[in-house]
Parts: structure tokens; C-alpha cells; sequence
């Protein structure tokens, strides 16, 4: 009883803890960025080691930090923000359908962002979760497909703009995509590619279906 009295303070501090580096996370400007860059880093560590602490409450609180957050950090620490975000799917795993919502809004801001880079760490993000997922094995509940068709969309928009810094992750996703859903994931793409290649002016429309073929067909993952 005293054990578990003790287990239930040091958890309630630790609580305490991630409560005060989520209010830094939702004022960004009433801090230090070097404050606001180590509260990104600490939730980390909490979440990678102490996952217990994060309750439904405050996971919730997290989430909604993240409105205040991403626009005010710079690329190492927007990793770090979805880093956090996979490892909170991955401990909230039967309950994810009361997080993804908001994640997969998140996420799509940064897929259609004007930097490269942020459209890269939101594509990896992606990546990363399609890993999980199938290592998961039977049991996988299959979330990502959920996501799969619209953010498969987005993609190809990525991948038009003929930019090979944002266009490889993007077909990796289409890869992990396939991996994991592969007769789903062809009903999305052939249309797609058959739309593209009778279309023999345009260009960019010829080489989005290559990219996408590659994506579907490669073995590289």
C-alpha cells in the first residue's frame, strides 16, 4: 500500500511536470526559445520513457498545444513535435480513433506547407507510422488506411512539383501504402496512372505516373 501510495505521488509529480511544459508549448511567446525548444525535448523523454503519465487528459491538452507549437519551431524540434506525436499513437494504441483526427490535421498542414523540409518531416511521420503498423502484425488495426486515399492525393500533388527532396518520401509512403493495403491501394493508383498516361500532353501528368508506379511497384521500402 505504501509502494503504491509512493507510485502515485511520483506519477501525480510527473504529471504535474508535463502539465507546466504543455502551457509552455501553448504560449511560445511568453518564453525563451531555448525554454520552449527544451519543453519539446523534455515531453519527449516523457513520453519515450514515462508514457504511463500520459492520460487522456493530457494527452489531449498535448494535442491541442500543437496549434501554438508548430508555427513557432523551427525543423529539429517539428520532428521532435511528431516524433512525440507517433509515440502517443503507439502507447494509445486501441484508443488512437480519439487522437488521429487531429493528428491527421496536423499532419496535412505540413504536407502542404511551402517548406520543403516540414513537408518532409509530415511525410516521414507517415512513414514511420505504416512501420509501426505492419510490424504490428495481426495486431494491426489497420489505421492508417483510413488516411490512405487522401493523403495518397497529396502526394501526387508533392510529387508534380518535381522536387526530389519532398518527391522520394512521398513515394516511399506510397511504398508502405502498398506494402500494407496492396489491392486498396492499386484501385486508387491505376485510375490514376491510366488517367495520366493517355494524357500524352502533359508532362507532368506522365511523370507523376511513373512516380507512382515506382511507388507501388518498387521493392525498396
Amino acid at each position: 500500500s505504501d509502494k503504491l501510495e509512493k507510485l502515485d505521488f511520483i506519477r501525480l509529480q510527473f504529471q504535474r511536470f508535463l502539465s507546466k511544459l504543455i502551457i509552455n508549448l501553448m504560449n511560445p511567446e511568453s518564453n525563451s526559445k531555448i525554454i520552449f525548444d527544451f519543453s519539446i525535448l523534455s515531453i519527449l523523454d516523457l513520453i519515450m520513457h514515462i508514457p504511463i503519465i500520459f492520460n487522456e487528459e493530457l494527452t489531449k491538452s498535448l494535442l491541442n498545444s500543437y496549434s501554438s507549437a508548430l508555427p513557432k519551431t523551427d525543423i529539429a524540434h517539428y520532428q521532435n513535435l511528431f516524433e512525440i506525436l507517433l509515440e502517443i499513437i503507439k502507447y494509445h494504441y486501441n484508443d488512437a480513433p480519439v487522437y488521429l483526427p487531429t493528428i491527421f490535421d496536423y499532419s496535412v498542414k505540413g504536407i502542404i506547407c511551402p517548406n520543403d523540409d516540414i513537408v518532409c518531416a509530415s511525410i516521414e511521420f507517415w512513414i514511420e507510422f505504416c512501420k509501426y503498423e505492419k510490424k504490428s502484425g495481426n495486431k494491426s488495426r489497420g489505421y492508417t488506411k483510413t488516411a490512405m486515399e487522401q493523403l495518397t492525393m497529396l502526394l501526387l500533388k508533392v510529387i508534380s512539383q518535381n522536387k526530389m527532396q519532398t518527391g522520394i518520401p512521398s513515394i516511399k509512403l506510397i511504398r508502405q501504402f502498398t506494402i500494407l493495403y496492396n489491392e486498396d491501394m492499386l484501385k486508387i493508383a491505376l485510375p490514376k496512372i491510366r488517367n495520366y498516361i493517355y494524357n500524352d500532353n502533359d508532362i507532368i501528368g506522365v511523370f507523376v505516373s511513373l512516380a507512382l508506379i515506382n511507388g507501388i511497384c518498387s521493392k525498396r521500402s
